[in-house]
């Protein structure tokens, strides 16, 4: 069978896998392992938690809980001082902070993975196509790139490729819930509207996380990566919030009927 595509280009994250046993070599040449694809911040709690719960699972698990695994990073994520210098921890903590708020990210991270023991969560179980961690949307952009995109193309996925700009969709998004654009530029703001504009402009639109931060009041990629991660399960949950989404596409002339 062969193995998925392998998509690369800048700023992607990866969920990179290869297995061994009976300390035999791991990686032979820069081919032989699976990298997933990961869409953003909001997938990296549920796959740091597998990773660092890996030595407590199985019929045999090597040791009681992931503390006590002398070989993982999550000491150092569950406490500050037990750090080091090579490790990105902050990026964790930073979308803890900016999805749900809280003065100690590193004492939710260790509840959030002890929890894990009891009641263990495969991510692998939510993958789309073997290959992907993301949204449904996320994977046919990923299909796209697979199936033929030039390397300018894959160089350019930050920003999506769109027909309108996100001012205009933000104006038509809050006029149709009767509210002002303005109001969504608030920090927290609960204008009706706010999550479905966000969302829309990541589908629509060439905007990045980064440049639509300023216009939903957030501070970061990762606090956009989240509004737009809740209104996808909106989308999925709702039909009112997928015919209202689908009014507004209707509205700015969008063919979603040929939308990758």
């Amino acid at each position: 069978m062969p193995r998925p595509p392998r998509i690369q280009f800048p700023g992607a994250n990866y969920h990179v896998v290869t297995r061994g046993d009976g300390r035999r070599e791991l990686f032979h040449d820069h081919a032989r392992y699976k990298a997933f694809l990961v869409e953003d911040a909001g997938y990296y709690w549920t796959l740091n938690r597998y990773i660092n719960l890996n030595p407590c699972s199985g019929a045999r698990p090597l040791v009681a809980d992931p503390e006590s695994w002398p070989h993982s990073s999550f000491a150092g994520y569950a406490r500050r001082l037990k750090r080091v210098d090579w490790i990105a921890y902050d990026q964790l903590h930073t979308y803890w902070k900016a999805s749900v708020g809280g003065k100690d990210p590193a004492a939710a991270y260790r509840r959030y993975v002890n929890a894990g023991l009891a009641a263990p969560e495969n991510p692998f179980n939510t993958q789309l196509r073997e290959w992907v961690f993301g949204s449904e949307d996320f994977l046919r952009r990923m299909i796209q790139l697979a199936d033929g995109a030039d390397s300018h193309c894959q160089q350019s996925t930050s920003r999506r490729p769109g027909s309108i700009g996100a001012e205009e969709i933000i104006a038509a998004t809050a006029a149709y819930h009767g509210v002002e654009p303005a109001d969504y530029a608030v920090f927290r703001s609960t204008a009706a509207g706010r999550d479905m504009a966000a969302w829309l402009c990541r589908r629509w639109s060439p905007a990045t996380l980064r440049e639509l931060g300023p216009r939903f009041g957030l501070p970061g990629v990762d606090s956009v990566s989240n509004l737009v991660r809740r209104a996808e399960r909106r989308y999925q949950e709702s039909r009112q919030w997928r015919h209202d989404a689908a009014n507004i596409e209707q509205q700015l002339h969008l063919n979603t009927e040929h939308k990758a």
